[in-house]
């Protein structure tokens, strides 16, 4: 069977729930157990999970301590929920978050990518940290940045050969005149660097990804506050640095404030950028499409009808057959999804409301089959008192629009005045008898 692995997080207590999924796709609850680090601080979080092929359960995240500074932990669960180990690293910054989780199998040993942020002067590093399976410190090493007065970082991913790639921008003088697209071998060493972006406008914001033949995507959003214009940029590199090609596209006037959210791939490495516009004269989800040569296919925006209310895109996921799923959360009322076809054109759109919804945090597409996806996050349905008050969530959603609720809100968990703490919920990736 398939596992899924739900990861809740309280204020001194982070229950893991694993749900085994049987052939009708629903989900029961298998077992929960708690991790607590003894530091006695609220708002610590996991932000990623890693099963294991023997079962045992990896997470990384950050704890809270003394007066807004944090450390990276990471933790290591058997089968059945028992805490392992616990180990947690600090860098010469006052927040640091454990955020990526690969395991190296020649050398089983745990990789960890730790976010290294240092507030007073709004600097940020990364390290790649190893442990051994038994929770011993193997190595940790920086990874190499330019030296600008600022860096605008895109969090940085793992490829399946254990090289890190990193996005990030400089800012001299209040405006980004580079964007720098990194790899590093797995030990943190600089395989190469490629430079993107070398004019006098203000590159807003910049994602990359991977497509499925190695190659890296980078969209950027380059803005003009003088003619309130934005355009597209768009980059695509080899596994070796080398641009293949680059092209660009002019954005509508109509989108004053766009924001660049995600890139997805179909079968065929054709191209889709992803995107927000949180102006409230037109709030709306929106995806342009190329294909794997750099040529535009189709451009849709959905625009939230009858609202001035914010719109954000929280996720995007597209299948083989390059089907488009958008989610977005419209604060105060709930979830907008849409799906188009592979030719741009809209299949339906669906609006989920959430009781008290004010509104969610880290809501993820996750595949189960050509039929049928999981939608799961958290939602803020506001305040009980004084406290906070978060719930999870998790649907199944079909491929002709229908969707059944699997795991309900549920408002009974209080996170202390802070409210950012995600739930995961993360596709094991192999199957379990």
């Amino acid at each position: 069977m398939k596992n899924f692995i739900l990861l809740n997080i309280l204020i001194l207590f982070h229950p893991i729930v694993i749900f085994p999924q049987n052939s009708t796709h629903h989900l029961q609850l298998a077992w929960e157990t708690e991790m607590n680090t003894g530091h006695g601080y609220p708002n610590s979080q996991y932000f990623d999970i890693l099963l294991d092929e023997d079962g045992a359960i990896y997470a990384t995240g950050n704890d809270f301590g003394a007066y807004g500074t944090t450390e990276a932990v990471i933790a290591k669960y058997d089968a059945d929920g028992n805490v392992l180990w616990q180990q947690f690293f600090k860098g010469a910054g006052s927040q640091q978050i454990g955020i990526a989780l690969r395991f190296d199998r020649v050398n089983q040993e745990l990789n960890v990518l730790v976010q290294d942020e240092n507030s007073a002067v709004n600097s940020r590093a990364y390290h790649i940290v190893k442990f051994t399976t038994t929770g011993e410190l193997v190595s940790a090493r920086r990874l190499a940045l330019e030296e600008v007065e600022k860096h605008l970082i895109q969090q940085p991913f793992f490829d399946s050969a254990g090289n890190i790639y990193l996005l990030y921008g400089n800012r001299n003088s209040g405006t980004t005149q580079n964007g720098y697209l990194v790899k590093y071998a797995n030990d943190g060493a600089v395989l190469w660097k490629n430079d993107y972006e070398d004019g006098n406008e203000t590159v807003g914001s910049s994602i990359c990804a991977m497509d499925p033949g190695g190659n890296i995507v980078v969209a950027a959003m380059e803005r003009s506050y003088t003619s309130y214009s934005s355009t597209v940029l768009l980059y695509k590199f080899n596994a070796d640095g080398e641009i293949i090609w680059q092209t660009q596209k002019e954005m509508s006037p109509n989108f004053a404030n766009p924001n660049l959210r995600k890139i997805t791939f179909d079968g065929e490495s054709n191209i889709t950028v992803c995107w927000d516009n949180t102006s409230y004269n037109m709030p709306s989800i929106n995806a342009l499409s190329f294909d794997s040569t750099g040529e535009e296919m189709w451009g849709q925006d959905f625009i939230i009808p009858d609202t001035d209310d914010l719109i954000e895109l929280r996720d995007a996921y597209q299948t083989a057959d390059g089907e488009l799923y958008m989610i977005g959360d419209i604060r105060p009322q709930g979830l907008q999804i849409v799906k188009y076809d592979n030719k741009g054109v809209l299949q339906w759109e669906r609006f989920v409301m959430h009781e008290k919804w004010l509104n969610g945090w880290k809501i993820s597409f996750i595949p189960v089959d050509n039929n049928q996806i999981l939608v799961s996050g958290i939602t803020n349905p506001g305040f009980g008192g004084s406290t906070a008050v978060t719930g999870a969530f998790v649907y199944t959603l079909k491929s002709d629009g229908q969707y059944e609720i699997l795991f309900p809100d549920s408002y009974n968990f209080n996170f202390g005045l802070s409210v950012f703490n995600p739930i995961l919920v993360t596709r094991a990736g192999d199957y379990f008898a």
